[in-house]
C-alpha cells in the first residue's frame, strides 16, 4: 500500500490546462501527492476567450466519489469552478457533506478569460463555504463577492473575511493576486498575516488561482500547518509565475 497522501480534485476542465482541473493534477502530483480527479463542469475557452460551461451530471459526480472513497484514502478535497445552477449546488453541498477532511475550497465564480463583468451567484453557493473543514481562497475581487451575496454590502477586507467566517464557520484565505505581499488566514476573529514574496502583477496570468488552491490542498495533505501550508504553496506558485509562459500576444501567462 502507498503512503503517498490522496487529494481528490473537484473542479471544471479548462482545455487548456492552464486552470481547472488539468492545473490542479499537475500541481497535486509535483507536491508529492497522488492526485484523484471528477470534473464538474466542461468549458469552451482560453485564456484570452470564454465560450461557455456545460455542468456535469451531479449523480455522475456523486457515484464516481462514492466508487473513489471505497479504494481511497483522502486526506484533502480541493475544489474549483462549479456551476451556478441552484439544483446542482444543493446535490454538490450534500457530496461535500460526506467529508470531515479539510476541504478547500477555490472561490472561483467564473473563468478568468470569462469577460460578462455580470454574474448571478445563487444562494446555494454559500452552502458549499459552510463548515468548519471548509478553507476557502478568494481574492479581493472574490470576497468582495461572497461577502455581498451574503450580507448584501461591502466593507474592508479583514471585516469581510472576519464576518463570513464567524457566519459559515470556514477559513478565509484572503489573496490579493500581487497588489500586497501577505495572504491574511482569518478563523472567527482571529487574523495571521502570511508574508510572501510579491509577484510581478504587471501580468495577466491564467490558472494561479488554482496554482496556489490545489498546491495548499496538497500540503495540507502531507499534515502541515495551516500557516505553513500556506507559504508553501505561496511559494510554489511564485515558482511556477517565475516559469510562466506566453503562448500568443494577446494571450494571459501561463505558470510552468
Amino acid at each position: 500500500m502507498s503512503k503517498t497522501p490522496s487529494v481528490l480534485i473537484l473542479s471544471g476542465i479548462d482545455p487548456t490546462n492552464g486552470a481547472g482541473l488539468g492545473r490542479d493534477i499537475l500541481s497535486v502530483r509535483e507536491n508529492n501527492c497522488y492526485p484523484l480527479s471528477v470534473p464538474t463542469a466542461l468549458t469552451v475557452q482560453n485564456s484570452m476567450e470564454f465560450q461557455s460551461l456545460k455542468a456535469v451530471d451531479i449523480e455522475h459526480i456523486r457515484k464516481s466519489v462514492d466508487l473513489i472513497k471505497n479504494e481511497f484514502s483522502i486526506k484533502t478535497v480541493k475544489t474549483g469552478l462549479v456551476p451556478t445552477d441552484k439544483k446542482w449546488l444543493e446535490g454538490f453541498s450534500q457530496i461535500l457533506l460526506t467529508f470531515s477532511v479539510p476541504i478547500v475550497i477555490d472561490t472561483v465564480i467564473k473563468a478568468t478569460s470569462d469577460s460578462n463583468s455580470s454574474i448571478d451567484i445563487p444562494k446555494q453557493y454559500l452552502d458549499l463555504i459552510t463548515g468548519k473543514n471548509r478553507i476557502i481562497t478568494p481574492n479581493l475581487r472574490e470576497l468582495t463577492n461572497i461577502y455581498t451575496l451574503a450580507f448584501g454590502s461591502k466593507n474592508s477586507p479583514k471585516i469581510m473575511a472576519g464576518n463570513i467566517s464567524k457566519k459559515f464557520g470556514c477559513t478565509v484565505l484572503t489573496t490579493f493576486e500581487g497588489e500586497k505581499s501577505s495572504i491574511f488566514i482569518t478563523d472567527n476573529n482571529s487574523t495571521e498575516e502570511i508574508e510572501i514574496t510579491l509577484i510581478n502583477s504587471h501580468n495577466s496570468y491564467h490558472g494561479t488561482g488554482c496554482t496556489f488552491s490545489s498546491a495548499l490542498a496538497s500540503f495540507l495533505a502531507l499534515e502541515y500547518s495551516l500557516s505553513e501550508s500556506v507559504k508553501k504553496a505561496a511559494d510554489y506558485t511564485g515558482r511556477k509565475i517565475d516559469n510562466s509562459i506566453k503562448f500568443k500576444e494577446q494571450g494571459q501567462y501561463y505558470p510552468y
